[in-house]
């Protein structure tokens, strides 16, 4: 197990002449290879298996690691106690207040919503003078679902002269409902249905337990999307319709489609509030003081979330494979048909972490955009690249560069959380405190802590109010035209 640590280790590209530097590692490579040239083979040889076990047990550290990982959980038993000890839940940067309750999304995959809601209700906590506050994530999630239905219809009839087995209609066909999304995804509903208390529309068994109904869902809609597949090549091959009327006609019978899936939803979940029907509701601010007020949910997101508005925010994101300064979105990610794209302006992680600062220092929270399984420690509410030992326990060096992980799947943006403090020593970020949505008995009572060179190899993306981004990004954003991922690019996950 050895004697002294050694760290994992991140290394990017040289981009001054990267030509020769893979050259020479090509080299570097070559000339350290331990194969002989005739025991090179396609495939593993049994007479060789004998050798390298008498050669690997000839190794006491390896002894005594099959002794102590054979027998337990791999990260239970490398965890370091040191990075636990370095990595305290304290922050000299903060954001005025935290609010209550710490939330929970159980078993679906609503991050997005939750991350969104909680930077939201912050500002409703301080206009109304709560306590304990959610919005209702269930009410927005089931429009998303509604919405997400409708797209995916509406790109099968789009797709309808690709073949079924295309990689876009497979695709598509993947995941028509799931739970994930992101931060423009939310503003669409935002924008379009509003939003309500909790108490209004509150959690279900199968909105905080979604796989079933998502299951259900997806068989359907791809039933129906094979039919309107057929449909709309029925209609074609009669020569009696303009594309215009075909259109048209196959939307008439997307639309039953729909209306059926809203019922399905609606045993399942529940009715939900209309967007611009008005709900009564009755609380008690922290001063145990009585108040009602009458509102749709369009007009209690305008009037009660202190002028906040989603879609003067944009996304930074950092992803090395692609230029910086460069504006991106992802083909066909969307939830509202009609609605937002999906839009990205590249840049640095050290950019990304500014922006986070001059948010805080704002006294806003900040919605992200993280990997969160990489490096984490659940139970301890950690992230950090030094927390495993993998190099010193298994003998393999972790050397995947931020840009070799996305081009192979090893990383993507899979969970969203709040950041509402960071600790700055120097002039920089060494840590940063999160809201995370995995209930109060997840890490530090709720929060976790992310260590500054986590977050430059797993964060993605930050989201920051226009005003308070730098000038030359926002400048990006607003020239348009953004290069289109593919839709199964990394950059198209759904948090």
């Amino acid at each position: 197990m050895g004697n002294s640590p050694s760290k994992a280790t991140f290394p990017e590209p040289d981009a001054v002449d990267e030509k020769a530097a893979e050259y020479a590692a090509t080299q570097r490579l070559l000339e350290g290879l331990r194969i002989r040239e005739g025991e090179a083979s396609a495939t593993v040889k049994k007479e060789a298996l004998k050798e390298w076990e008498a050669t690997f047990l000839r190794d006491p550290k390896n002894r005594l690691a099959i002794q102590t990982f054979s027998k337990a959980d791999i990260t239970t038993t490398l965890a370091s106690t040191e990075a636990h000890t370095k990595d305290i839940h304290i922050f000299n940067l903060r954001v005025p207040f935290e609010a209550t309750p710490v939330v929970n999304q159980k078993a679906s995959g609503r991050c997005w919503l939750f991350a969104t809601t909680n930077v939201l209700r912050h500002n409703t906590i301080k206009q109304l003078n709560l306590g304990d506050f959610q919005f209702s994530q269930s009410y927005l999630s089931f429009y998303d679902k509604l919405e997400k239905a409708n797209t995916y219809l509406e790109n099968s009839i789009e797709l309808a002269d690709e073949e079924i087995d295309s990689r876009v209609v497979s695709f598509i066909n993947g995941s028509p409902v799931g739970d994930g999304g992101q931060w423009d995804m939310a503003v669409n509903l935002l924008e379009k249905y509003g939003l309500v208390p909790q108490p209004i529309y509150p959690e279900s068994y199968n909105s905080s337990n979604s796989s079933r109904l998502n299951w259900l869902l997806t068989v359907k809609l791809r039933e129906h999307a094979l039919e309107l597949r057929k449909l709309a090549a029925s209609l074609r091959s009669t020569g009696q319709h303009s594309d215009a009327q075909a259109l048209k006609l196959v939307r008439r019978r997307k639309t039953e489609q729909i209306e059926e899936i809203y019922g399905a939803m609606v045993i399942a979940l529940g009715p939900p509030p209309k967007a611009d029907e008005k709900f009564a509701w009755e609380y008690y601010d922290k001063d145990g003081k009585f108040h009602s007020i009458t509102s749709t949910p369009l007009e209690f997101a305008k009037k009660y979330t202190q002028g906040f508005k989603p879609s003067n925010h944009i996304s930074l994101v950092n992803d090395p494979r692609n230029e910086y300064s460069k504006l991106y979105t992802v083909d066909r990610l969307k939830n509202v048909w009609d609605g937002r794209p999906v839009l990205y302006v590249n840049t640095t992680a050290e950019r990304l972490k500014d922006a986070i600062v001059t948010n805080l220092k704002a006294g806003r929270l900040t919605f992200i955009g993280i990997d969160s399984g990489q490096f984490s420690d659940r139970n301890g509410g950690l992230w950090d690249i030094d927390i495993y030992d993998y190099e010193l326990a298994f003998n393999l060096k972790l050397g995947l560069t931020k840009a070799q992980r996305l081009a192979t799947g090893d990383s993507s943006m899979t969970h969203a959380v709040v950041i509402s403090g960071a600790h700055i020593v120097d002039g920089k970020p060494v840590r940063f405190r999160i809201e995370n949505s995995w209930s109060p008995d997840a890490g530090e009572k709720g929060y976790f802590l992310a260590t500054a060179g986590w977050v430059d190899q797993f964060l993605y993306q930050v989201v920051i109010d226009r005003d308070l981004a730098p000038a030359d990004l926002v400048a990006v954003f607003d020239k348009g035209d953004p290069v289109a991922f593919k839709p199964w690019d990394p950059m198209g996950t759904l948090a």
